[in-house]
């Protein structure tokens, strides 16, 4: 294969690759984002604005979301998307590409195209992570739900060493241990965007959580909750994500204006 690069009115010669990048090497991202550097639309005035930035799609390695506030701007860019990829030898998987619409739904979906194929619609989806679902006044609710099973899985694992040590209970450091690296991921993961603005979704991480403590030390459900924190020294979930949250709260706010997240917190203050 013959590569050649070009940046800005410079071009180099041509050369040639023996072999291509191997699968998880760590250039393989690097040289995506320089090959899909040049990807961009045309303004289009339904496009995302962010106080006067200009925002028409997201880009995370080869997983692509095109933003429009109308269903004219959002089919210009499917074909500006396709008629970039056919430009560039790239392959679009209409199957797996799906729209989403956020706010008022209409009483009559439209029907997009890419490529010839009829999109389908979605109310809940999972991009970079983050489970998003339309039909939710809070965006996030089913990244609650799909963390909240993810942390039951693993602490129902982790009680279930009981059966492999005989009939004595897992001793409570070790599984203090594993509790962090096990359970907790779960139970933060997505807090610094999922703001506990709704009890009910709260209340379903903390139900485990408290299970959990009660049985590491062996006593009932209806525990008194103070010592299940202070004698294992874990702090309550409610509280360890607010401060995470609070945190990133600060991380932004000493960003500049160049950085899109910043932008959009200056928006959400702007409500």
């Amino acid at each position: 294969m013959t590569y050649v690069i070009t940046h800005n009115r410079d071009t180099s010669d041509c050369f040639q690759a023996m072999c291509g990048v191997l699968m998880g090497d760590p250039s393989s991202p690097t040289l995506w984002n320089i090959f899909l550097s040049t990807f961009d639309f045309i303004h289009d005035p339904n496009d995302l604005d962010l106080l006067g930035a200009v925002i028409s799609h997201l880009k995370y390695a080869d997983d692509i979301a095109l933003i429009s506030c109308s269903t004219h701007g959002l089919q210009s860019h499917l074909r500006g998307f396709k008629l970039y990829c056919h430009s560039n030898n790239l392959t679009i998987s209409a199957g797996k590409s799906w729209v989403m619409v956020f706010g008022h739904l209409p009483s009559l979906l439209p029907i997009l195209f890419l490529g010839g194929e009829a999109l389908s619609f979605r109310h809940s989806v999972c991009y970079v992570g983050a489970h998003l679902q339309s039909t939710h006044r809070h965006l996030l609710a089913a990244h609650f739900t799909v963390k909240r099973d993810s942390t039951f899985t693993a602490a129902g694992g982790i009680a279930g060493c009981d059966l492999l040590i005989g009939h004595q209970r897992l001793n409570p450091p070790i599984a203090k241990q594993l509790y962090p690296a096990l359970v907790d991921c779960h139970h933060i993961n997505g807090c610094e965007i999922a703001i506990d603005t709704n009890a009910h979704l709260l209340s379903m991480l903390k139900q485990i959580q408290l299970l959990f403590l009660c049985r590491m030390l062996g006593l009932s459900r209806c525990s008194i909750l103070a010592p299940l924190f202070t004698v294992t020294g874990i702090m309550p979930i409610h509280t360890r994500r607010v401060i995470l949250a609070l945190c990133y709260l600060i991380y932004l706010l000493k960003l500049g204006p160049e950085h899109y997240t910043y932008l959009a917190l200056q928006e959400n203050f702007n409500l």
